[in-house]
């Protein structure tokens, strides 16, 4: 969305030769890195516990403190995928469907391939336009409008345990953003999906409401309520497992690693340099267990601690994004809660500030892995991506707080 904004403003720009230069296309890939980063300060990995820390103890945050934990958070985020560009954008290839999708419309807009580039955008103004048609009419509710295409369409006469389908949230969406999100990802990520949509609302929901375990009312809120625990487990061992399969990859970036201390960065080849996320973490690390302690009172040592998690969340965080363009952090943050709940039982706000660390930085680890997709694909610098996610916490923090 930032980047057809981008296009068209200086397009408008250009005509009225208010500007000089046409805005070029790795320019507008680095705007969007800008964009996406200040749109992700929204997010629930980031700003949710903020609301809820607000309903427990009853008192809101100051404007101040609030800027320097979310701007922090964010930062750590972006440092921590430093590590894992290589891997899973170079060598794993993972879809990062978003990513894609970005670097497709960039391409069309700025007409990279002559003619192949209008064919391009002429495909995305006649998807643009259905797109817009079948929202229009799902969502519209105009007393003209003799008939509404509903967001869902119900299945009544199928039932679970003597309930309709459609109370398991087992329906049909009318929307086509799924559509695309599945075209780009493959049929082997959007099956996987599937089934486990299946398994979980079609099988288990049913058997558990059966016995009590699921409230009557049901719906998706009730159903995940008991699931999320569950997927929450799956999802991170077999995140981290995939990442251990590929042990001699970890091999190498733990020695880049150690030769970024010695001075020896991967400088050559166009990457970020492993030093930059030494120095990162080494630097905005220290800053997040201080404003854990010093806001929440939160024990230094556990602090630190919610810095590791956070590390191995930011990776099964990423692979899932890569994989699905789905990015679990509040699945992913309820690992953190867990393990909290038994370090120190009771205290509320440790358990949900450190969930709001790992979230967040597993959010914009992520984030940033989307964006050095789109740059990966259109042959961008990483480097300047790295600097406009920085640039984008900023501007994103700014308005986010207010």
């Amino acid at each position: 969305t930032a980047g057809i904004l981008a296009f068209a403003i200086f397009a408008a720009l250009l005509k009225l030769k208010l500007v000089k230069d046409e805005f070029g296309m790795l320019e507008n890939n680095a705007m969007q890195s800008v964009a996406s980063a200040a749109g992700y300060m929204t997010g629930g990995g980031t700003v949710a516990a903020i609301p809820a820390l607000m309903m427990i103890t009853g008192e809101p945050m100051a404007a101040w403190p609030m800027f320097f934990w979310i701007t922090s958070i964010a930062m750590l985020g972006v440092v921590m995928a430093i590590p894992m560009k290589q891997q899973m954008i170079n060598i794993e290839q993972l879809r990062f469907p978003t990513g894609i999708a970005a670097a497709e419309t960039l391409r069309a807009l700025h007409g990279e391939e002559g003619a192949g580039g209008r064919g391009k955008a002429g495909m995305l103004a006649w998807g643009g336009g259905i797109g817009a048609v079948v929202g229009f009419w799902r969502d519209a509710h105009a007393n003209w409008i003799p008939w509404n295409l509903p967001e869902k369409i119900k299945i009544p006469f199928l039932t679970l345990a003597g309930r309709p389908l459609s109370d398991y949230t087992i329906s049909f969406e009318g929307s086509l953003i799924m559509l695309g999100a599945g075209a780009i990802m493959g049929f082997r990520a959007a099956w996987s999906m599937l089934l486990g949509a299946l398994v979980n609302f079609g099988l288990l929901a049913p058997w558990l409401y059966a016995r009590g375990v699921i409230p009557a009312k049901l719906g998706y809120k009730n159903i995940v309520g008991w699931s999320v625990w569950f997927g929450s487990a799956c999802l991170l061992t077999s995140g981290l497992l995939a990442f251990a399969m590929e042990w001699r990859t970890v091999s190498r970036a733990v020695k880049s690693l150690a030769g970024a201390f010695r001075g020896k960065t991967q400088q050559d080849d166009g990457e970020v340099p492993m030093l930059w996320f030494v120095v990162g973490v080494a630097a905005i690390a220290p800053v997040v267990v201080f404003l854990e302690w010093f806001l929440f009172a939160i024990k230094p040592w556990m602090g630190l601690l919610s810095i590791v998690l956070g590390f191995f969340i930011a990776i099964v965080a990423c692979r899932a994004t890569g994989e699905t363009d789905t990015t679990p952090t509040g699945a992913l943050g309820k690992i953190t809660q867990v393990t909290f709940g038994a370090l120190d039982p009771g205290n509320v706000t440790t358990n949900l500030m450190t969930a709001n660390v790992t979230g967040g930085v597993g959010l914009h680890a992520a984030d940033l892995l989307t964006d050095l997709k789109s740059g990966y694909l259109l042959k961008a610098d990483p480097k300047q991506q790295f600097w406009a996610q920085f640039f984008g916490v900023v501007a994103g923090s700014v308005f986010v707080v207010p």
